[in-house]
């Protein structure tokens, strides 16, 4: 009982009529009743001990007085014991074990703010079970308030395969494109899949198509406990170019890279040498065709208001292609 909502169950084994008069501890009338038989509910009680008389012809001594008591709850207290986590092999295999103060109360489950439970429940121990993965909180209630535990259920082995690269290739433009590994977790592995091949890397890197077609390039990432796997279907189109690859002097280590809002080319052996850059976006779209020259020193392009993504570039010198290289601009 909380306030005045207790109640009291009164059972007379007589058909006859009586007369049902009920005490606080000091002796106080609370309420009588007249012509009752069988059985009577007292109602309006607080917390506390009580006395009913029921008076009636039946009874030997005209009158009979029996004592009762009305439990008073107090606010649960709720205090937390233990968890297990789901996996992802058992995504529902989560619980909570918590114990309370009380013995009779509503336990709400809400996740993630959602309230996705609620029951009632008679004991000292909680448990909470097939859970999935989130942020909990069990709420223990009764007519005098509530307690609350906050418990974090997220599988920290989940993982989330994912990668960023072009989807489609005009051969006619750039045949290679990177493929850069954008997974979410903690991986100890992952394997790539393309062409019939297994390639075991962090990132695919450069990956040149030689014939127009449809092509699956699928990664594989696992640690201990879990696995998941990304596709990407790419679609490839056009001839592909026959350019003369040009074998590089032995000091030339043409390279790439960006930096500062720049593409910056290094590695030109000579300088004043005629070529040409194209750029390649993610789709393949040729976004740059500028002619320039060769130079023995760094020489960079102002890219400051591109947006962020994977670019391939391809140099061709006097109509020999001397390099095809992706870089990641970030945001």
């Amino acid at each position: 009982a909380a306030e005045y909502d207790g109640s009291a169950l009164i059972t007379i084994n007589s058909d006859a009529s009586s007369s049902v008069v009920w005490y606080d501890e000091a002796g106080v009338v609370l309420g009588s009743a007249e012509d009752v038989s069988g059985e009577y509910l007292i109602e309006g009680l607080y917390g506390g001990s009580f006395y009913v008389e029921v008076t009636s012809d039946e009874i030997a001594c005209g009158s009979m007085t029996k004592s009762f008591s009305i439990s008073q709850p107090s606010q649960p207290d709720l205090n937390f014991v233990s968890n297990t986590y789901p996996s992802c092999s058992e995504p529902n295999a989560g619980s909570i074990t918590a114990t309370i103060t009380e013995d009779d109360w509503t336990v709400t489950v809400i996740q993630d703010g959602v309230e996705v439970d609620s029951f009632d429940m008679y004991g000292s121990e909680i448990l909470v079970e097939e859970l999935s993965e989130g942020e909990y909180e069990i709420v223990a209630s009764n007519a005098c308030g509530n307690s609350h535990i906050l418990v974090d259920l997220h599988n920290h082995f989940s993982i989330t395969a994912d990668f960023e690269g072009p989807s489609f290739i005009d051969l006619n433009n750039v045949p290679s494109a990177a493929y850069i590994n954008t997974s979410d977790g903690s991986f100890d592995q992952s394997v790539w899949e393309i062409d019939g091949l297994f390639i075991e890397s962090a990132d695919l890197g450069t990956w040149t198509f030689s014939e127009p077609g449809e092509y699956e390039i699928r990664l594989n990432i696992a640690n201990l406990a879990c696995y998941d796997s990304h596709e990407m279907t790419v679609t490839v189109v056009g001839e592909a170019l026959e350019l003369e690859e040009v074998v590089p002097e032995e000091e030339d280590q043409f390279n790439a890279w960006f930096a500062n809002d720049h593409i910056w080319l290094s590695g030109f052996a000579d300088s004043g040498k005629a070529m040409q850059m194209q750029i390649f976006g993610q789709d393949g779209r040729l976004v740059l065709d500028e002619q320039r020259f060769t130079s023995s020193e760094q020489s960079s392009l102002a890219i400051s208001n591109w947006s962020a993504g994977i670019y391939t570039i391809r140099i061709t010198i006097e109509g020999k292609e001397v390099m095809t290289k992706s870089v990641v601009i970030a945001e």
